[in-house]
């Protein structure tokens, strides 16, 4: 067997803290087997329609992906089919900011999801510090979009209701490819890449419905290999670790273990988003404060912070009903860095209503004003119990404990694949924020298994984080939320 490596490309060194970073990574693992009798395939996956050499479905050889990036070589364990479609390069833009608000909306819910199931735990625990929040909700529904694009009613319903969509098939799916172009190209000094893979058992025969989707709105085909085989599942575990370190730039080098996928697995989705880019106004390291700065927790303690300093005539600036707002633009991508500091003894209010009404609201009352903005440099880990909150605050217990995700596919008779349950959600996320920029890296994994008004201020203002703020990275034109952080202490999750 051909080395799985050999294709790789090594990714470029990355330079400590000279650029935004986002990176997220969506798996889903898919299990099925047992005796029950086969279901009934949807019309549109009729087998008189699925891939076939005269079907619309090209085979390919594995090592083909259509795009400039070097990909592992696989062709001795995966097979390649892939519609043969063009991804849309015009997309319409006109559904870009319900996409943004719902966004948005999905975002704000998860977090206080998040929040809720923390301080429960907290609770139970005692003597645990806070933690900070931190994960990338793009990255969460690049692979969930493709995952309510193969289910069928009432699964369907349910999981649009659960990722608060608000856009409906063909114009979700238009509007998610029009966002990740109008997130911008490639450049020498800045980038924000959005990759998808998708891998399906052998068994199952693709919806070539569901193929021309993925193909025409996302550009990816799918993989397709025998994950009864332990070499084969070997093969694709180290497969899938190195297209993920490859795609973010060696910021998560290990994303599945061997265990992660048996011989019952039907489905693994993946996605990758990494950006890159500088501040468009630095922050100068000579006016850093540090040692004796403090940042203020929640429950009174205190911690040391190096405060960055940055006194400009053009910083985008409101205050809105005591709530402070700067807006931080990068150089070149069109995306904003947005820290929201609420008010004093106030976050807890602040946060239970917030959403993309009160984000469009904060944006809007921002202008150019004199001030100094200090920020701590930030150093975050976290490991957010997704699953628990999409299920529970979130609404999602319903599909994810028995839902029909088979407008994918077909599965082989006798699979017992009819009955498909989301059983496992694992997130991870890294934040690094200085001087010069952020670097930040988000995983995750999802096993699919069988079921058996402002005001200005008079003076320059004086925006200093050195208590729990709001984080947020977003499209400058949509809103839509790139990553989050609700930040309770610079450094937090063991990250030194």
């Amino acid at each position: 067997m051909k080395s799985l490596l050999t294709a790789f490309r090594p990714g470029r060194p990355v330079r400590p803290l000279r650029f935004w970073t986002l990176v997220g990574a969506l798996i889903l693992l898919g299990g099925c087997g047992g005796e029950s009798e086969p279901s009934s395939v949807p019309p549109s996956a009729s087998s008189s329609e699925l891939p076939s050499a005269s079907s619309g479905v090209e085979e390919i050889p594995s090592d083909a992906t259509g795009a400039s990036e070097e990909v592992p070589d696989l062709e001795d364990v995966a097979t390649l089919r892939k519609a043969d479609i063009e991804r849309d390069p015009s997309p319409g833009t006109e559904g870009l900011e319900e996409l943004g608000a719902a966004l948005a909306d999905f975002s704000f819910d998860l977090l206080r999801a998040l929040l809720e199931i923390e301080e429960e735990r907290e609770g139970e625990d005692g003597d645990e510090e806070e933690e900070s929040i931190l994960f990338s909700p793009i990255s969460l529904m690049y692979p969930l979009t493709a995952l309510w694009e193969g289910s069928l009613p009432p699964t369907r319903g349910e999981l649009h209701a659960g990722l608060r969509m608000r856009l409906e098939d063909e114009a979700l799916h238009e509007a998610m490819n029009a966002l990740e172009q109008a997130l911008g190209s490639p450049t020498e000094d800045a980038a924000l890449r959005n990759t998808n893979a998708v891998w399906l058992a052998e068994r199952f025969r693709v919806n070539p419905d569901w193929l021309a989707v993925l193909a025409r709105h996302y550009g990816s085909g799918v993989y397709q290999a025998d994950f009864r085989d332990e070499a084969v599942r070997e093969a694709v575990v180290l497969a899938l670790n190195e297209w993920v370190s490859h795609h973010t730039q060696g910021l998560i080098p290990t994303l599945l273990r061997n265990s992660d996928i048996s011989e019952t697995t039907a489905l693994i989705l993946v996605n990758a988003l990494y950006l890159r880019d500088a501040w468009r106004m630095p922050f100068d390291p000579e006016r850093t404060e540090a040692g004796a700065p403090v940042f203020r927790t929640l429950d009174g303690s205190t911690v040391e912070a190096h405060m960055m300093r940055n006194l400009s005539d053009h910083h985008a600036y409101a205050e809105v009903e005591g709530v402070q707002v700067v807006s931080l633009p990068l150089a070149e991508l069109p995306v904003d860095a947005l820290v929201v500091l609420p008010s004093e003894g106030e976050e807890d209010a602040f946060l239970s209503g917030l959403d993309a009404t009160v984000l469009r609201s904060l944006r809007s009352g921002l202008r150019n004003q004199r001030g100094l903005v200090q920020l701590p440099r930030l150093r975050l880990e976290a490991s957010p119990d997704v699953f628990t909150a999409l299920q529970g605050p979130m609404g999602l217990e319903e599909p994810f404990r028995a839902g029909d995700y088979l407008g994918l596919g077909s599965p082989d008779p006798g699979s017992g694949a009819d009955a498909l349950r989301v059983s496992r959600i694992g997130h991870k996320a890294v934040l690094e924020l200085d001087e010069s920029g952020v670097e930040a890296a988000a995983a995750t994994v999802v096993v699919v298994a069988e079921t058996g008004s402002s005001r200005e201020p008079e003076e320059p203002f004086d925006f200093r984080a050195d208590r729990p703020f709001l984080l947020l990275l977003v499209h400058r034109h949509s809103d839509a939320p790139l990553f989050v952080a609700w930040v309770r202490r610079p450094t937090s999750g063991g990250a030194n």
